[in-house]
C-alpha cells in the first residue's frame, strides 16, 4: 500500500516538474518565436499585395487581348472570295478551304 503511495507520489512530482519546466523553456524561446512570427506576417502580407497586383496585371492583359482583331480567326465574307490578295493559294485542312496569303506582294516572291 505504501509502495502505490510513493509511486502516486512519484507521479504527481514528476509532472508537477515538467509542467513548470516546458513553459520556462517556451518563454525563453518565445521573443525569437514572436520575430518569426511577424516576418511570416510581413512575408505573408507582401504576397498577398503581389498577387494583387499581379491579378490586376492580367486583368489589364486580358482587357487588350479582347479588343484584338485576330486576323487569323476573321472569316471572309462570300463576296471577298473573289477579291483575295495576289498570291493567295488555297489549301484543304480537315475538309475546310483555307488560303495561305503571302507577308510580301507577289512580285516580291520568288
Amino acid at each position: 500500500m505504501t509502495k502505490n503511495i510513493i509511486q502516486f507520489a512519484s507521479l504527481i512530482v514528476m509532472a508537477l516538474i515538467l509542467t513548470l519546466a516546458i513553459p520556462v523553456s517556451t518563454l525563453a524561446q518565445g521573443k525569437k518565436g514572436d520575430d518569426e512570427i511577424k516576418s511570416l506576417v510581413n512575408r505573408i502580407d507582401a504576397l498577398e499585395k503581389k498577387v494583387k497586383e499581379q491579378d490586376t496585371i492580367i486583368a489589364n492583359l486580358n482587357n487588350k487581348l479582347d479588343k484584338i482583331n485576330n486576323p487569323i480567326l476573321a472569316i471572309p465574307n462570300i463576296q471577298d472570295w473573289n477579291n483575295l490578295p495576289k498570291g493567295s493559294k488555297p489549301f484543304q485542312f480537315n475538309g475546310q478551304t483555307y488560303y495561305m496569303v503571302p507577308i510580301k506582294s507577289s512580285t516580291d516572291v520568288k
